[in-house]
Order: structure tokens, then C-alpha cells, then sequence
């Protein structure tokens, strides 16, 4: 939902795509279960009613726009507490209300959204959007006052390698991951441990290329 850009492609490129970011192992059901019930929920409203028709190429914009404006941004996905929270939150809000209107007031929003990028960038760019990352930005700056997209971007998963101390008696590791293995010590993680060797982890990358180093790391 919150990558509006790319929720076109076929389901084998996504999976392919984000397969260190969904599906992981240790990550909630909750934020799945949302976007699947907000997901049919929609698209039943859309198919009744006739003034929406002009929405069908822009679902996945629409759902977002719901939950941001429900909402705000959401949480990291990996942190399970907060986006648990998160979740049971919009579910509370959308319950105490028709979820009718909030689509309709989405679908409203979109519209000025996409006058307002006709307006600064042409006619001839008014079917550029349903997978245009810069129309993606705007549409986030125009909410937001930021084109910043959400912090979850980048948080990937492996396995452990060896886990070991140096001279100074840090501990420092490797993570199996391609292309290249990834380098983490307890400086940038303090609640690393010995069990980490063998064990699956997330992780985010910092530092240069080519110099990048694992942070964040948690067990799953």
C-alpha cells in the first residue's frame, strides 16, 4: 500500500521483489489481514457504485490514501508492537464509521491530487500516474509536506553466520545474504548475542557500498 508505484506488476515479479521485506518470518498477521479486508471491502463498494468507475485504474492509490488519511503514515512493518497497534487503531476508526465515506472522501482527495499534477506538469501527463514513482512522491508531498516515503524500505532477511569476539572483545558476525555477505558487530547492535550464529535475523544496511555493515538486527 504504501509502494502504489510497483502494485501493478505481475504477482511473480512482487513476490520476487519483496521477498526479504513481506512474508517474513516473526512479522504480524495484522498488517496483512488490514490491507486484504480494506482490499475486498473496496472493491465491493467500486462495483456498486457508479460515480467510483472513474477509480478503477487507481485501487491501490485509493487504498493507501484511506489509510493515510485515516491514519497517517504507517509504522515499520517489522516493529510487530507498534504496527500492531497501528492496525487495531484504523480498524476502530473504520468500524466507527461508514466505510463508504471514507472511501468516497479518499476518492476526492485523489482527484484534486491529480488536477493539482495536471496543473504542474501538463496534459500530457495525466495518464502518466498509475505506476509513476515521481507521481507517487508528489502524491506524498501534497499529504505530507514530504516526498520522504515510508521507513520500512530496505529491511531485509538472512541467516547468521559466525559469531565471534575481536581483540577488544566485541562481538562481530556475517549474515548470508547475496550478493554479498553482511558484516554486523555489537556496537551498532547491543543486543547482540552468541545465539545469533545459525539463527535468522532482519536487518537494515548503513555505510557506503561496498563498506555497508548490518543494523537493526533482530532475531525472527
Amino acid at each position: 500500500m504504501n509502494h502504489v508505484e510497483t502494485s501493478h506488476r505481475h504477482e511473480s515479479k512482487l513476490i520476487s521483489d519483496y521477498k526479504d521485506k513481506l512474508f517474513v518470518e516473526g512479522q504480524s498477521y495484522y498488517p496483512y489481514y488490514v490491507a486484504a479486508l480494506l482490499a475486498s471491502n473496496l472493491e465491493y463498494i467500486m462495483k456498486q457504485d457508479y460515480s467510483l468507475k472513474d477509480m478503477q485504474p487507481y485501487k491501490m492509490h485509493l487504498l493507501f490514501l484511506i489509510q493515510e488519511l485515516s491514519m497517517g503514515p504507517a509504522p515499520d512493518i517489522n516493529d510487530r508492537d507498534k504496527v500492531e497497534e497501528y492496525c487495531k487503531k484504523l480498524l476502530k476508526v473504520l468500524s466507527s464509521t461508514e466505510y463508504k465515506k471514507v472511501v468516497l472522501r479518499a476518492a476526492s482527495r485523489f482527484r484534486q491530487i491529480m488536477a493539482q499534477w495536471v496543473t504542474v506538469k501538463g496534459l500530457g501527463y495525466r495518464y502518466a500516474i498509475k505506476d509513476n514513482p515521481e507521481f507517487k512522491d508528489f502524491m506524498l508531498k501534497e499529504l505530507r509536506g514530504s516526498a520522504v516515503a515510508e521507513v520500512n524500505s530496505n529491511v531485509y532477511t538472512g541467516r547468521g553466520m559466525t559469531v565471534t569476539t575481536d581483540k577488544h572483545g566485541n562481538l562481530f558476525g556475517f549474515i548470508a545474504h547475496k550478493p554479498e555477505n553482511v558484516y554486523f558487530n555489537e556496537l551498532d547492535n547491543p543486543d547482540m548475542n552468541i545465539s545469533y550464529e545459525g539463527k535468522k535475523v532482519s536487518f537494515r544496511l548503513t555505510g557506503k557500498e561496498g563498506k555497508s555493515r548490518g543494523i537493526n538486527v533482530r532475531l525472527l
